[in-house]
């Protein structure tokens, strides 16, 4: 039977918002000014350190025989799209291309990640996000913590646990989740088939000196 690491279904908002993107797509970017210089590999070792440590960034959404959606894991990595940074402006035009190209919800990661990356001491970091997984506070968070990866990598340890849904947050119940070692439910077969603004950050000096 199949099993996963990580598996629990969508709370009600992430429902709504689920639903929502199928219809008129609502996912998010958001962008960091970045000043000092570093390497695009030492960006995706902290896209890495990052998605291993926060579990919703690991997942994709199947649905189950009843057809409720559920976030289960898979293994592959934050996308990270690297563009030429030519002027002021070029960040603008990426997140608008973001914004219009839709996320398969069948395929994890449900976050993609975009570097208009210069010479200088001058990059722009794009996050993109599905709403079901975050919204614009977790998604600072997100930026703030792949910053720190880049800055100080050592610093990142074990992976987290599963985030509750809002609505076992207000009620103070514990997340539901299955581990490896107990089966799921069973998810159709066509799950894959039927998946068929921006925001200025602004950090301490201490996050935006990379």
């Amino acid at each position: 039977m199949q099993s996963v690491d990580i598996c629990r279904p969508l709370g009600a908002l992430e429902h709504i918002f689920w639903l929502h993107e199928r219809v008129h797509p609502i996912h998010f970017a958001l962008t960091a000014r970045i000043k000092g210089r570093f390497t695009v590999d030492r960006l995706q070792q902290a896209l890495n350190l990052v998605q291993q440590r926060h579990p919703l960034l690991r997942v994709c959404i199947l649905l189950d025989e009843a057809e409720r959606p559920w976030f289960v894991e898979d293994s592959t990595s934050i996308p990270l799209r690297v563009v030429q940074r030519q002027s002021e402006q070029c960040w603008q035009r990426e997140v608008e291309q973001e914004i219009v190209t839709s996320f398969d919800w069948s395929k994890a990661p449900l976050v993609r990640v975009v570097l208009v990356h210069s010479d200088v001491e001058l990059s722009e970091l794009i996050v993109v996000c599905h709403h079901a997984i975050a919204d614009g506070i977790s998604g600072t968070y997100l930026i703030r913590d792949i910053l720190q990866a880049i800055t100080t990598p050592a610093a990142f340890g074990q992976s987290l646990s599963v985030p509750p849904s809002l609505e076992d947050l207000i009620v103070g119940e514990a997340p539901k989740t299955i581990s490896s070692s107990k089966p799921i439910p069973k998810f159709r077969s066509d799950s894959f088939s039927l998946a068929s603004s921006t925001t200025k950050v602004r950090f301490a000096r201490q996050d935006r000196d990379c």
